[in-house]
């Protein structure tokens, strides 16, 4: 995805409630026992998330920590983890995370492995095969403490590698795991006067897999379904339309994008394979001229990471 710059560092605030189904945090400690501090870099696209500071107050992400055993890395499972998908919630107002239960050091020696996610899903099933899809209608607009279709189907991974007690924070540099799609239109040929201004227009991605299943050891996310899905792309200012999708293949020889504008429809199909790739962003550039619609041919193209 189209990374520009580092945002939304804050640490994340330790606070001791009481266990709910969805969250734990396994062996006894003293509770002399050092807390687990953490703190979350994000690089995104300021676009991405729903205000410049990339998360919106209420958001929550999901933490695993894992303890090593005789110096080698433990292995992530569902349950078991010296902290097992453990909410915390982003407060805009203070600029910080807040967990809803306390996690601590097992002792003064054992390191650890943090794995983070976004967005936090209570109904965890499998930390290898995590079910995650993206909203088929992205230009839906958030409301009411509710986020927006677009900002839903983002899905932010991080992983802190044999972190030792000596640590007094540990940061964590969340990344884009799946793929973006930038659709920019010009005016071409044929708007007269302040017609482009006021025409509708509407900008879907075509025959793309909607649903991944992504493995929280590594964060890697892998298509599944079937592939005749469209996405509905979000509006954004200077005529931009964005949507994320699921890293995939789209065929070759099959419509990538279609346009609509003022009832009028156009299509852009590549003959070469498109292959979308996690973490980044693909550009399309396209100038419309008004006419009965047909093939369109995008005026620039090109891939960011």
């Amino acid at each position: 995805m189209d990374i520009k710059r580092l945002l939304g560092l804050s640490c994340l605030s330790v606070v001791l409630l009481s266990c709910v189904d969805e969250q734990s945090v396994e062996f006894d400690v003293e509770q002399t026992q050092q807390a687990i501090l953490l703190c979350g870099e994000i690089v995104q696209d300021n676009n991405t998330r729903a205000n410049d500071g990339g998360f919106a107050n209420g958001d929550r992400m999901g933490i695993y920590v894992v303890d090593y055993n005789n110096g080698k890395s433990g292995t992530l499972t569902e349950t078991g983890n010296r902290a097992n998908n453990v909410p915390y919630t982003y407060d805009e107002v203070l600029g910080r995370w807040n967990a809803s239960i306390a996690v601590y050091w097992r002792d003064q020696q054992t390191a650890i492995d943090v794995y983070g996610y976004y967005p936090f899903d209570n109904s965890m099933e499998s930390v290898t095969e995590h079910i995650f899809t993206v909203e088929a209608d992205q230009s839906k607009v958030g409301g009411n403490g509710n986020i927006g279709g677009y900002e839903k189907s983002d899905f932010l991974w991080a992983k802190k590698e044999n972190v030792l007690p000596t640590s007094n924070t540990i940061f964590l540099n969340y990344a884009h795991r799946l793929a973006g799609i930038k659709v920019v239109l010009q005016q071409g040929k044929g708007f007269t006067g302040d017609e482009w201004n006021k025409v509708e227009r509407i900008v879907t991605i075509e025959n793309t897999l909607r649903t991944a299943h992504i493995n929280l050891a590594t964060g890697v996310a892998t298509a599944t379904g079937s592939k005749d899905k469209s996405i509905i792309a979000a509006s954004q200012d200077d005529d931009i339309y964005r949507a994320v999708t699921i890293p995939q293949t789209i065929d070759a020889n099959t419509d990538l994008i279609a346009i609509t504008i003022d009832g009028t429809s156009y299509k852009y199909t590549r003959e070469e394979a498109t292959k979308l790739q996690s973490g980044k962003m693909y550009t399309f550039t396209f100038k419309i001229d008004k006419f009965d619609g047909g093939v369109l041919i995008p005026f620039h193209f090109y891939m960011k990471t």
